[in-house]
């Protein structure tokens, strides 16, 4: 008779041989489902850079099932070898002998040396199925994935034939496999799901914030009559920001307007002038016309209430001198891009100027250049 500790060695070396590749499966789920989870957490709630608390979560639990693998099979494969279970094989040898006289001694009847082949030929064929196993796997050798999953597979056909013989009853061990997977997925799941609620949250008062930023900003331009467009961060959160249009007029014949940025804070971290050239006028004209209607828009821009990354952003407006002078000495086909190393900045924002247009050659009808004063900040 076995005691109760060793009944339980027997369950344990049968079990934890057939969890191994389960462990090993459970690696591969989890990555699977880590790559989907990082995938919504990018696409669907934006936030910015890796979630870190997910990641550590993945590789503890990486790390934690590798560890079990190596645990399930490393123990029954030593304890194996130790003399708690030379006392099982013993007990095992003994219970087959007396399996043996028993029947021996029992007179068999027809019907009994029936069931007797029956249960020699299912012996047989469990032990063909084994075998074919075993080639099967040793087909495979050279794979280190395959010849672990062979070792764990003898291990536990070892500890199977022992609680056969011995009549211990074994454990469920697909069950125990599910449950071990689920929980593992369980565990990642949950830490994401936190975040996920925390990030709506989050996203919800972000846009908020830039709601009222961005209406102030429109209720401001509306009021002088121009025509504004401008995101609406309560619709759609975006993590890059938004903008707001305002033009001088709506009926497209003139496309001189101003955009500014405004991101999740609710600050505004860039300001754009958009200054329409007719080719119709000289350049001298143009330049006169442009530095009017950039003055009407910044009229309003430095009027505004609202949060920004620098005062520069609201405060300068004016066409830099050296622009200026590169547009009066060019022509309506001539480029010019000066940078903030031509420009430099006005309190904290720094100024880009250019002049965009096209080769004479490549000129269409209808081709109207533009002016671009920009301002913007690091934020």
């Amino acid at each position: 008779m076995l005691t109760e500790a060793q009944r339980k060695l027997v369950r344990k070396y049968f079990l934890l041989p057939q969890l191994a590749p389960r462990g090993l499966a459970t690696i591969f789920v989890l990555s699977a489902e880590m790559l989907l989870l990082s995938m919504l957490d990018d696409l669907v709630f934006q936030t910015p850079g890796a979630f870190l608390p997910g990641w550590i979560a993945y590789i503890a639990l990486v790390v934690a099932l590798t560890v079990f693998c190596c645990y399930a099979y490393l123990s029954p494969r030593l304890g194996m070898g130790k003399p708690a279970w030379a006392a099982i094989e013993r007990a095992r040898s003994a219970a087959r002998a007396q399996a043996r006289e028993q029947a021996k001694a029992a007179e068999p009847t027809d019907a009994a040396r029936m069931a007797a082949a029956a249960a020699a030929g299912v012996a047989a064929l469990g032990q063909a199925v084994g075998d074919a196993a075993d080639a099967a796997s040793a087909a495979y050798g050279i794979s280190g994935t395959a010849r672990y999953l062979e070792a764990t597979n003898s291990l536990a056909r070892d500890a199977e034939r022992a609680a056969r013989d011995l009549g211990v009853e074994l454990p469920n061990a697909k069950r125990a496999g599910r449950i071990m997977m689920l929980a593992t997925l369980l565990a990642l799941a949950l830490v994401y799901g936190a975040h996920f609620i925390a990030r709506t949250a989050s996203m919800r008062a972000d846009s908020q914030v830039a709601a009222e930023t961005i209406s102030a900003i429109t209720d401001a331009f509306e009021h002088r009559g121009y025509y504004v467009i401008g995101d609406d961060p309560t619709e759609a959160y975006d993590r890059d920001g938004y903008s707001v249009n305002a033009h001088l007029s709506d009926s497209g014949d003139d496309t001189t307007f101003v955009s500014l940025d405004v991101d999740n804070d609710g600050v505004v971290t860039e300001v754009s002038y958009k200054l329409q050239v007719d080719p119709a006028r000289s350049l001298d004209e143009n330049l006169a016309r442009a530095e009017e209607r950039l003055a009407e828009l910044h009229a309003v821009v430095e009027g505004l209430d609202v949060p920004v990354a620098a005062p520069g952003l609201l405060s300068y407006g004016t066409l830099p001198d050296a622009f200026g002078e590169a547009f009066r000495a060019g022509t309506l086909y001539d480029d010019i891009y000066l940078n903030p190393d031509d420009l430099g900045s006005s309190e904290g924002a720094a100024i880009w100027c250019s002049f965009d247009t096209l080769p004479e050659e490549d000129w269409f009808d209808g081709m109207e250049p533009d002016i671009w004063l920009t301002l913007e900040t690091d934020r």
